[in-house]
């Protein structure tokens, strides 16, 4: 086995190494809580939002959600390089 699985266009691994990903928006489940959140950078500052990336309605003005909403939180970035790891280069 690979530990790969695609299934209907979506693709699960158990763990990824990368030099670069590109993306729009990411979504992430609290370790704690098991609630799910969406986050992306909007005008250069990161938001946060309970709820699914899916469920989310971006507007101009407001975010809309099937969820119930959270204040958008601004979250500092924490950086790690990867040391001795040839798959980053």
């Amino acid at each position: 086995s690979l530990g790969l699985v695609v299934e209907n266009g979506v693709a699960k691994v158990k763990e990824m190494v990368a030099g670069r990903i590109t993306t729009n928006e990411f979504q992430m489940v609290d370790k704690v809580t098991n609630e799910t959140y969406c986050s992306w950078i909007e005008n250069g500052e990161w938001v946060k939002v309970k709820g699914k990336c899916n469920a989310i309605e971006i507007k101009t003005e407001a975010i809309e959600t099937t969820e119930s909403p959270i204040a958008p939180t601004i979250v500092e970035p924490v950086v790690n390089p990867v040391v001795d790891n040839p798959a980053v280069e």
